[in-house]
C-alpha cells in the first residue's frame, strides 16, 4: 500500500539514529540505495500518515485511512512511502488531532532500554 506522510515529529531518540548512539540501527532504504557505494537511510520513527491506494490482498484498510507506523526505523522523514499492511496501526480521525496521532507511537519506539 502507499502512504502519504501527513505529519512526522522529530523525536530526540531520531538524533541519537543519526549520531550512530541508538540501539537500534535502521536498515538501508534500497530504492534509494541502488548504484550507490554508501547505503543510504532515511530518518523518523514515529509519524502520521493517510492511505493513498491500496494493493491486491490488503484487508481491513481503506483509502483515506489515517495510519502510523509501528515498526521502528521505519523512515518517516519522507513524503510518501510503499508499506506493508502489517507496518501500519489504523487510528481514529475523530477525537485525535493530526498532531495527536503523529505522535501517538513515541512511547512504543522511545521505550528501548538497554
Amino acid at each position: 500500500m502507499n502512504i502519504k506522510l501527513l505529519l512526522a515529529p522529530i523525536n530526540p531518540a531520531d538524533i541519537n539514529v543519526i549520531e550512530g548512539v541508538y540501539p537500534a540501527k535502521p536498515d538501508p532504504d534500497v530504492s534509494l540505495s541502488e548504484g550507490k557505494d554508501c547505503p543510504l537511510f532515511v530518518g523518523g520513527n514515529e509519524g502520521l500518515g493517510e492511505v493513498m491506494d491500496i494493493g491486491e490482498g490488503v484487508i481491513g484498510l481503506r483509502k483515506g485511512d489515517w495510519v502510523v507506523l509501528i515498526r521502528a526505523q521505519s523512515g518517516t522523514w519522507s513524503s510518501a512511502k510503499n508499506v506493508t499492511s502489517s507496518d501500519v496501526l489504523v487510528v481514529p480521525k475523530q477525537g485525535l488531532s493530526e498532531v495527536q496521532a503523529a505522535t501517538i507511537t513515541v512511547r512504543l519506539h522511545s521505550s528501548f532500554s538497554l
